[in-house]
């Protein structure tokens, strides 16, 4: 099944983005990469869909605070996984993600290791049946 997966991840950041594809080369999965959140929802818009959506909130244009609006409040993506990958750590930054729909947060990872872990268990989630009660939102490592 892993290599059916793919996953999104749209960050202004080359040096994230290529953080997050060197990470995802040891899981095989299939990753497509965004400079910019317009990019990412024209792309959300053809068929087929990302497994998981991983958005950085600090963005030029529109935020990843938007693009979580605009993939919730829309009925034909309102059902994928999003997942912010940031370095921010307030409370409120993360509170405010979650309460705009995010189903997970994971503060960015400094080592491939570690990045690659945080993927294996965001890929590892049933977000089929998914309750945000029953998992912690804030990744652990």
């Amino acid at each position: 099944m892993k290599g059916k997966i793919t996953l999104f991840y749209v960050d202004d950041d080359m040096d994230d983005l290529d953080f997050f594809e060197e990470a995802a080369k040891g899981i095989e999965v299939n990753v497509e990469l965004f400079t910019n959140c317009d990019d990412l929802i024209a792309n959300l818009h053809n068929a087929p869909y990302p497994s998981i959506v991983f958005l950085d909130l600090n963005m030029p244009l529109k935020s990843g605070y938007a693009l979580l609006q605009e993939i919730k409040q829309s009925q034909k993506l309102a059902r994928l996984p999003l997942v912010v990958l940031s370095t921010a750590i307030e409370h409120s930054i993360i509170e405010e993600c979650k309460k705009l729909g995010a189903d997970l947060y994971i503060r960015k990872p400094t080592s491939i290791k570690e990045l690659t872990n945080a993927i294996e268990f965001a890929i590892s989630i049933k977000w089929a049946d998914f309750n945000l009660s029953g998992l912690k939102f804030l990744y652990k490592r």
